[in-house]
């Protein structure tokens, strides 16, 4: 009787098995890290515009 390591086939399902759910796991994280980059992104924009428009609003009260 063969192992199962010894047939060909089985470790050749296997393997594409691995493969497969590997590739799906890359995917998943890709796609959260892409969200994630996003959401940064879009994130420090609004900082960066409420702090640039709250320093001008200052300024205009100054020069008042």
């Amino acid at each position: 009787m063969k192992g199962f390591d010894n047939n060909p086939a089985a470790v050749n399902i296997l393997n594409n098995l691995n493969n497969s759910l590997d590739n799906r796991m890359r995917e998943v994280y890709n796609l959260g890290y892409r969200q994630g980059f996003t959401d940064g992104t879009d994130a420090a924009i609004k900082e960066l515009t409420n702090r640039i428009l709250g320093e001008l609003l200052a300024d205009d009260k100054l020069d008042e």
